[in-house]
């Protein structure tokens, strides 16, 4: 979630680039802009979600016998003349 956001020219940005990514890292958006101009985005990087198990939840999830048999006709009757 991006708090603040700050548009910096890129010599200010080379001379303070150590302060605008701690700046990021708290969360602000950092725009980097020539002669006025955006052109670069500084954010935080966010690291990627773990790769997922195969069979993590191995046991814990039932699938009922009828699962694949056709559904009552019932069901798609409709209450309207």
């Amino acid at each position: 979630m991006i708090r603040n956001s700050q548009q910096v020219n890129i010599g200010e940005a080379r001379t303070r680039l150590s302060q605008l990514i701690d700046r990021a890292l708290e969360g602000d958006e950092i725009i980097i802009a020539r002669a006025g101009r955006p052109v670069a985005r500084l954010v935080a990087w966010k690291q990627k979600r773990a790769a997922r198990k195969p069979g993590r939840l191995r046991g814990r999830i039932r699938v009922r016998r009828t699962f694949d048999e056709p559904l009552p006709s019932d069901l798609f009757q409709s209450d309207e003349p």
